[in-house]
């Protein structure tokens, strides 16, 4: 009996080539790289040509980047630039500022590496935006959804400040695509994954924590029971604490009080609760309350008091208030515009910032509105698939600290990936509404 010698291949760079456009044709990745090119371009253009400085909070946040940078570690270098000032501090957002010092430490202390990070973590939230959409709605509606996400005025113009949302997003849409990208269920590496992304995304913003357990439990598969749900919610969630414990660790250490991520919940929640709250960020000063409270935690627990305060001698206008909040962080679109105008990018008048609003703001709208559509249960309509489902309740998890806190229209800059699985799912079944 003879046996046949195995066959190889004669042509090993053929095959190569034969194999990569399968996987690119496969799976629409083809489409996923060209929209993250497409995204990419327009933000880089942006980035060079614009080049914005770092301008409001996002002036901290780069001077602690430069802090860790240099090796000094977090600390309050961000608010007195002395090289020997070595004080840790614990003060908001924590994550932000070491990924661009990361980027300091290997790239050198350049404001286009600080561009360059925000243009690429934009770019990549939307493709992995797409990934997530074409679990939702295969093909062209999941390419157009993306394509709409990489093209919105808003997060082109934001992705190179040195400000947390750009980052934010894209830790968030890594974290949805590894529970989505099993059909059958993530599987426990990658539930790891998105727990580790959350764990990320809760160093930038502690709110991300609220979300892990909704994310794992709603992407598995509707056939799945309460068990496998269950047992998803609780690795991802031990998988974002674990990591941020030893940060606590450090701040308990460190500075006057424990503090799980940052020192800022308190006065947070004092913004959107005093007198003066009017449903979005403004200063707090000494008559608010806290006058010659020293140290940082101990200033965090005086602003929740002040805060607990404020709500319950007026529930009513503290309740009243969430709508106002809810307006101001999904109506509008002003921060990236006033964000460039403060860095001095762009020269506006008054009046030229109001029509740059008003152009941005147009498309966010139309955005926003067909991911809404997209939960609207029309008669035949089919029910929305688990993906989506996650996105809409974890963007409604995000958006319910904000009623609690305060808002700002950049605040949904960070949801728009959340949203594009939604919008791919809006025009879903529209031929049986004729039928």
């Amino acid at each position: 009996m003879t046996v046949d010698a195995p066959t190889h291949s004669s042509d090993p760079p053929r095959e190569f080539w034969a194999r990569l456009r399968q996987w690119l044709t496969s799976e629409a990745r083809v489409h996923t790289l060209a929209i993250f090119a497409v995204a990419l371009a327009l933000r880089a253009i942006v980035a060079h040509v614009l080049a914005p400085a770092p301008a409001w909070d996002g002036v901290l946040y780069e001077r602690a980047a430069q802090a860790i940078g240099r090796g000094m570690g977090y600390v309050t270098y961000m608010f007195v630039q002395r090289s020997s000032d070595t004080v840790p501090t614990a003060f908001y957002p924590v994550g932000y500022p070491a990924f661009v010092g990361a980027l300091y430490r290997v790239f050198g202390e350049h404001l286009a590496v600080l561009h360059a990070g925000g243009v690429a973590v934009s770019a990549l939230s939307v493709a992995l935006a797409h990934r997530v959409a074409h679990r939702v709605r295969p093909g062209i509606p999941a390419a157009l959804a993306a394509l709409f996400a990489a093209l919105l005025p808003g997060s082109v113009l934001f992705a190179p400040s040195a400000m947390t949302e750009p980052l934010f997003a894209m830790q968030l849409a890594l974290a949805l695509w590894a529970l989505t990208r099993q059909p059958a269920g993530a599987t426990a590496p990658w539930l790891v994954i998105a727990g580790l992304a959350l764990a990320s995304a809760t160093f930038v913003r502690p709110q991300a924590l609220l979300v892990a357990p909704v994310l794992a439990a709603l992407c598995r598969p509707r056939a799945d029971r309460l068990g496998p749900r269950i047992r998803a919610a609780i690795i991802v969630t031990l998988c974002t604490v674990a990591p941020v414990l030893p940060w606590t660790a450090r701040n308990c250490r460190s500075i006057d009080g424990c503090a799980f991520v940052s020192t800022n919940g308190g006065s947070n929640l004092a913004i959107g609760a005093v007198s003066r709250a009017n449903g979005r960020y403004f200063a707090l000063n000494a008559d608010d309350g806290c006058r010659g409270v020293v140290g940082e935690t101990a200033r965090d627990k005086c602003w929740r008091a002040v805060a607990v305060q404020a709500i319950r001698r007026d529930p009513l206008r503290w309740l009243s208030l969430s709508l106002v909040k809810l307006d101001h962080t999904l109506s509008y679109e002003a921060f990236p515009v006033g964000y460039l105008r403060e860095s001095r990018a762009v020269a506006m008048d008054n009046e030229r910032e109001t029509a740059w609003r008003r152009a941005i703001t147009r498309p966010w709208r139309v955005f926003l509105l067909l991911a809404l559509f997209a939960l609207v249960p029309f008669t035949k309509r089919s029910a929305l698939p688990p993906a989506a489902v996650a996105a809409a309740v974890a963007t409604a998890v995000t958006l319910a600290t904000h009623l609690v806190f305060f808002g700002g229209d950049r605040y949904h800059l960070a949801l728009v990936p959340w949203l594009v699985p939604l919008v791919a799912a809006s025009l879903r079944d529209t031929r049986r509404w004729f039928e």
